[in-house]
């Protein structure tokens, strides 16, 4: 039972079933001491939960006008104390997923600087809608705060590697047609050696894509897959290369990837990953290259990549299980074995080392496995009865159903003969161009760009921060000059926002210069 009524103050107050939401005295003075115990002034963004009457809106809203401000409702039957502010307002029953409304409300650096702010009384009232919105909200956030570090750390190495990949590589093609079998995935998970006998047995009818950090274990019993996707553009991402030496199995991947694949006989097959220095080599080449959507780990963009290259038969994932049996956190063998083994002392024995993995696996909860596997439960209503995975984990994939080995057999019999990723293509890509010219021509452009950018900025407009191309190439050349900017901007005085945002165009226009000696001259 929901009962609205006036407060002694004359403002609306509220109760839900009996539990009291709001002071039956003074609902606002009651808010304002709340906020007190945050530090509203210093952040960019808020989101609010159980906000029911819009109290905490309002007064926020006056104290603070240019903050962002998102609101989750409870329940839909408060909507209409809402209908005067200029929210972003989810409720359950909304025609978007709340996910979707996050990803439309909040971009990347929207999340740089964000306050959550929970009405605790709501939560009791409306237990578990708030617990259900919590999830999300908390899996949202391990996705975004995944990828934040994941450009804090690789950004200007994506932009490295394009380039350096782009005037190197050779052997480039379109990436071939559909493939015409049950597509196997295999991942680096403990379970991929439960596979091998099936692996084998049923070579000739399926296709099988690997990850780089499975190749190992699969060459170890005779079994070479048709393709390896390869987003990593770690140095140690190439260790897992290494076994492209004996084996001439082609790769998959963005031109961001690890650098020094030019070094084996593999082809390469291109995808991108639609960053603004892609785009622009790929429409300067005259290329049109399927694009795959980032996702920070290569396991998801294999799924996504099968998606758009397999309409007919079923997909089924192997090792991925997104946690680790006994001590070992991945099949055996793998590359990294041996950089461990190598780094083994006796304050550090290799057995010690592979248990404190295990055990920071499973007690982290804001590890990238459980970013990982969070994404796949959500995207995995999707492709619910098109992919599988073979062996059951601890880890549930959603909707992805895990099936046994007689499954599976039931699945591979519509599997006649291999896939076509085998078949190398003889359409060269960027053969017969000039590829130092093209990217010559794109970073004489950045300078135009950044400076147009910084203009704008130096007037206090926040638009330094907003999605675009502009913005995508700051945040690539200095990821984190950039994210302290943002981190800092809301604190900053119209003066000191002007002097930041010089230095950072400044930062910018040596790293440029910097790109240009190194690959242009």
């Amino acid at each position: 039972m929901i009962e609205v009524f006036d407060a002694k103050d004359g403002s609306k107050s509220l109760k839900v079933s009996g539990i009291q939401i709001h002071s039956s005295y003074s609902p606002l003075k009651e808010v304002e001491k709340y906020l007190q115990t945050f530090k509203l002034h210093k952040k960019n963004s808020i989101i609010l939960c159980g906000d029911m009457l819009g109290h905490l809106y309002t007064i926020i809203k006056k104290r603070y006008p240019d903050i962002k401000i998102i609101s989750l409702l409870y329940s839909s039957d408060f909507l209409s104390y809402f209908s005067d502010n200029n929210s972003a307002l989810w409720y359950p029953g909304s025609n978007i997923s709340l996910y979707e409304f996050l990803q439309n409300n909040l971009k990347l650096l929207d999340t740089i600087g964000l306050e959550i702010i929970s009405w605790p009384a709501s939560g009791k009232a409306y237990p578990t809608v708030y617990q259900n919105i919590q999830f999300q909200l908390n899996q949202f956030l391990l996705e975004n705060s995944g990828s934040l570090n994941t450009i804090k750390q690789f950004g200007n190495l994506w932009l490295r590697n394009t380039f350096s990949n782009f005037l190197s590589l050779k052997r480039i093609s379109l990436f071939p047609g559909g493939v015409s079998s049950p597509l196997f995935i295999a991942a680096s998970g403990p379970s991929l050696s439960k596979s091998f006998a099936f692996l084998k047995e049923y070579r000739k009818k399926i296709t099988i894509w690997a990850l780089p950090s499975s190749l190992k274990a699969l060459l170890s019993v005779g079994i070479e897959p048709d393709l390896i996707i390869q987003t990593d553009p770690g140095y140690y991402a190439t260790h897992h290369l290494r076994d492209l030496k004996s084996c001439s199995t082609p790769v998959a991947m963005p031109l961001s990837a690890c650098r020094s694949i030019w070094n084996y006989e593999s082809h390469i097959y291109l995808f991108s990953q639609g960053t603004g220095l892609e785009k622009s080599i790929f429409k300067k080449a005259n290329a049109r290259i399927p694009e795959i959507p980032p996702a920070g780990t290569v396991a998801v963009t294999a799924l996504f990549l099968s998606m758009e290259v397999n309409t007919e038969y079923p997909v089924i994932l192997l090792g991925y299980d997104f946690s680790h049996s006994d001590i070992n956190t991945h099949v055996h063998p793998n590359a990294f074995m041996s950089i461990f083994q190598s780094s083994s002392r006796r304050t550090a024995p290799l057995l010690g080392t592979m248990l404190f993995r295990s055990i920071s696996d499973d007690k982290n909860q804001t590890s990238p496995l459980k970013t990982y596997s969070g994404w796949l439960q959500r995207f995995s209503e999707k492709v619910a009865n098109r992919v599988y995975r073979l062996h059951a984990s601890p880890i549930s994939l959603g909707s992805i159903k895990d099936i046994d080995e007689s499954e599976a057999r039931l699945l591979c019999k519509k599997g006649l003969y291999r896939g076509s990723t085998k078949l190398i293509s003889e359409n060269h890509l960027f053969k017969s161009i000039d590829r130092n010219n093209i990217l010559n021509q794109i970073v004489q452009n950045w300078d135009a760009d950044i400076m147009s950018l910084i203009n704008t900025a130096k007037s206090g407009s926040s638009v330094i921060f907003n999605p675009g191309g502009e913005t995508e190439l700051a945040l690539s050349l200095n990821p984190s000059g950039l994210m302290q900017l943002k981190k800092k901007w809301p604190s900053l005085s119209p003066s000191e926002r002007k002097k930041e945002t010089i230095e950072f165009g400044e930062t910018l226009n040596k790293i440029i210069s910097r790109y240009k000696e190194e690959y242009l001259s």
